[in-house]
């Protein structure tokens, strides 16, 4: 980053390090650089478009997965398979097309900033509140023992029962502070 700086004559504060401009603007003008830069440009190409595919792969199998296995009904009627999958890449497609106009880059920053972050600290703090407070420690504890032969340590359940919830929840309220006034 400090030789594009450099080159382009700007301060380093302003060459992007972080986000979409990073993988689309910063990384292609190094591989400019490069040696074999069209080699080198091909292959982080090839990476990033099957790193997209194997995220959608995710994507479908994950929440297709989930109305197959508790049978859900979609207009009153449980679908096959194919159609769950077929109904998760077509909403997928819809949403995606936001990303693709002349603001894609803005909605883009705006759903990473708030699409991703929080509710992943809010599912966080509903699966340690799930596991210590309705399933209980000791269930969860018991299912381990029996399944590998082992226990919890003493300071693992303290820390699920009364450290990891708390912290979660302020890691939460700190990055809307953030998100909000800084």
């Amino acid at each position: 980053m400090g030789h594009m700086a450099e080159v382009a004559n700007v301060p380093i504060e302003e060459i992007p390090l972080s986000g979409p401009e990073l993988i689309f603007v910063a990384y292609p003008a190094a591989l400019t650089l490069m040696p074999g830069a069209n080699l080198w440009s091909i292959i982080f190409f090839v990476c990033m478009l099957f790193l997209g595919i194997d995220s959608q792969f995710a994507l479908i199998e994950g929440v297709s997965g989930h109305f197959e296995d508790n049978k859900i009904k979609i207009f009153g009627k449980v679908w096959s398979p194919e159609m769950y999958r077929l109904g998760v890449i077509l909403l997928n497609a819809l949403v995606g097309f936001i990303f693709n106009f002349t603001g894609g880059f803005h909605f883009m920053e705006v759903f990473d900033q708030y699409a991703t972050v929080v509710p992943l600290m809010v599912a966080a703090v509903g699966e340690v509140y799930i596991f210590t407070k309705i399933y209980s420690i000791e269930k969860l504890e018991a299912e381990v023992h029996d399944h590998t032969g082992e226990r919890f340590p003493a300071y693992v359940v303290f820390a699920l029962r009364y450290i990891l919830a708390p912290v979660l929840i302020l890691l939460i309220v700190c990055s809307f502070y953030i998100q909000i006034f800084v």
